[in-house]
């Protein structure tokens, strides 16, 4: 069968064309061959995260790779059987020595339909970024990606358990992927009614901050404004920090409702 091939520079020529690619190379079972990956990038070609998502799609279904390698911006991806059930483990780290930040949560949506039509349940293990720019956040896809998708007949549970920050990673998450038989459409011609705003802040080392800004020992249970310094539920946006500079403390930081501005915490 030929191959059908894709210019991945249509566009903004960044990562999402290749990740779509391969998954529908994947359902379909037609060979993929890929042309200037991320050619609209200031780092053009297959990073870390890229690079994963690959041979997470190639191990699923048994392809034949050429060119999957770092900074390459050409691929061959030949499937040589249907989406495979089963457990699976897949580490960033395997692909970048000293360890990578590449997002988990971009690789579980390019595996996730393929998996839902194996035909058995699979349990995926993602290693590496679960917090980081430029991507949908764990709680993006817990809150917002996956019950969206359910509406359209996929069956699946996503599971934190290690938060994974720039630029090392390091976390980890689970995925657990239940059969369907077919994909409902999904139309959304109108927003809904707005019931409620909600967002969590999660800070790296935020006790070791504050106990060097103010002198607050580390195993204390701090209060800062209306959040736990370790993890701030944030119910009212317009709440202010008090006692140190937050824009200090809130390095490095990572807001998971996205559209909730992360100035409206740090207002002095």
């Amino acid at each position: 069968m030929q191959a059908v091939q894709i210019d991945g520079s249509f566009g903004e020529g960044g990562g999402q064309i290749l990740r779509s690619s391969l998954t529908l190379s994947l359902l379909t079972g037609r060979p993929l061959e890929l042309v200037n990956i991320r050619a609209g990038r200031s780092k053009p070609g297959l990073r870390p995260q890229h690079l994963t998502a690959v041979r997470a799609v190639a191990a699923i279904g048994e392809a034949q790779l050429q060119g999957d390698a770092i900074h390459s911006q050409y691929l061959k991806f030949r499937p040589t059987t249907t989406p495979a059930a089963g457990e699976y483990h897949f580490d960033v780290r395997d692909v970048a020595k000293g360890g990578s930040a590449g997002s988990m949560t971009l690789i579980a949506q390019t595996i996730l339909v393929p998996l839902a039509f194996a035909g058995q349940s699979s349990r995926v293990t993602l290693c590496g970024g679960t917090h980081v720019s430029w991507s949908p956040s764990f709680h993006y896809l817990q809150h917002v990606f996956l019950p969206a998708v359910k509406r359209c007949g996929l069956k699946t549970r996503a599971k934190l358990n290690t938060w994974g920050w720039y630029p090392v990673g390091q976390g980890e998450m689970e995925l657990a992927v239940h059969p369907i038989q077919e994909l409902k459409s999904l139309f959304w011609s109108e927003p809904g009614n707005l019931e409620r705003v909600s967002g969590v802040a999660r800070v790296a080392h935020f006790a070791d901050a504050v106990h060097a800004l103010v002198g607050i020992d580390a195993d204390q249970d701090i209060v800062i404004g209306r959040g736990h310094a370790g993890h701030a539920q944030v119910r009212d946006p317009e709440f202010r920090w008090s006692r140190v500079g937050a824009d200090r403390l809130l390095y490095p930081a990572h807001l998971c409702i996205r559209q909730v501005s992360l100035r409206h915490l740090t207002t002095p």
